[in-house]
């Protein structure tokens, strides 16, 4: 049941972020809504606690990404839906494989855009002088969609491997 609550959590999202660079919280809130039904029907209220806590785990512990502008606000909460429905352990496996994909996809469109040197600079300017004065690595507004790659679809081919990895179909 998990499986095609995900599924459909994850080609809505995937669909908004490539669109629009965002995952509305529409999206979101009806995973967190399924995920609780799912726990609810199975009377599993312990595991239903401790999905909670994954959640708020997830946002607090992902939070300092999205301050630094690495990653959207979208994405940290569809991480959390993942958490609640198969905790952290699984989580943090995805996320490794999550950014070993993003870091491949990210080298290629930066080199594809030979934009490689420019955030190199960009990246080594923040780090020396903007994080004191409390900006973001990389802003939407400023930096344009170029180098944007869109998380959500990086995050279901990391979720679908990493259930492939556990033999959980």
């Amino acid at each position: 049941m998990s499986e095609i609550v995900m599924l459909h959590v994850l080609i809505l999202s995937g669909l908004d972020d490539l669109k629009n660079c965002k995952i509305r919280n529409s999206i979101i809130l009806t995973g967190w809504f399924l995920g609780v039904m799912i726990f609810l029907m199975e009377g599993d209220i312990q595991n239903l606690v401790i999905g909670i806590l994954h959640i708020l785990i997830t946002i607090v512990a992902a939070f300092p990404l999205y301050r630094f502008g690495g990653i959207g606000a979208g994405d940290i909460k569809l991480w959390s839906v993942i958490s609640l429905l198969y905790g952290l352990n699984f989580l943090c496996e995805m996320l490794v494989c999550l950014f070993i994909i993003a870091g491949f996809v990210s080298l290629i469109r930066l080199l594809s855009h030979r934009s490689l040197l420019k955030r190199f600079m960009h990246l080594f300017t923040y780090m020396m002088y903007g994080r004191n004065c409390n900006s973001r690595y990389y802003s939407l507004q400023r930096d344009g969609k170029d180098n944007v790659i869109p998380m959500a679809p990086i995050t279901a081919a990391a979720y679908f491997i990493t259930l492939i990895r556990r033999g959980c179909c």
